[in-house]
């Protein structure tokens, strides 16, 4: 699927990538059953079946689980939430992702974790069940693209909560004051 598909707003780029829109794939999950199925039985249903490529086939499956299974945004198959962020910082990557990281160490403590040889080096850090991930993509001329993942949040009040902090540290590290 070209990526600049995937790229263009909802509805409209589902239908061009798919031959469907949201409601015409409700319908045919609805009638496959899929009504008491687990999101990888759905997504495995989309691949194989109707032959949708696996990116569009998560998106249709966590889409259909919001609006039929009522699952939330931000929210897991497992139940829990996620909140992922980024921003561009100024500088190299190794070196922005070690700003962003001190900033989530404030709150999270030492790393358990560092992926450092990686295309996207990772660091890793865990508050009790929380799991928060830091990478930083390839720069480029603009900076690097750092992100913070928190992970296996409990609640929706949860998620709003690490997703505006996640905005907060990467906004302080973006102007400098990390």
């Amino acid at each position: 699927m070209p990526k600049h598909i995937r790229q263009q707003a909802g509805s409209e780029a589902l239908h061009t990538a798919t031959g469907r829109t949201h409601d015409e794939w409700h319908e045919v999950l609805v009638a496959a059953g899929a009504s008491g199925w687990k999101h990888k039985q759905i997504a495995e249903h989309l691949v194989a079946e109707h032959g949708v490529d696996g990116w569009w086939a998560q998106g249709i499956t966590v889409d259909f689980e919001q609006r039929v299974q009522g699952r939330q945004p931000g929210q897991r198959s497992d139940g829990t939430f996620e909140s992922a962020v980024r921003r561009t910082i100024a500088g190299e990557q190794l070196a922005a992702l070690e700003l962003v990281a001190a900033s989530v160490a404030e709150r999270y403590g030492e790393p358990v974790a560092r992926s450092m040889t990686l295309r996207t080096p990772t660091i890793r850090f865990k508050s009790g069940d929380t799991r928060v991930i830091v990478d930083a993509q390839q720069p480029k001329a603009s900076g690097t693209s750092v992100g913070i993942t928190v992970a296996k949040l409990p609640t929706a009040e949860a998620l709003a909560e690490a997703k505006s902090w996640a905005i907060g540290v990467l906004e302080t590290c973006r102007d400098g004051r990390g």
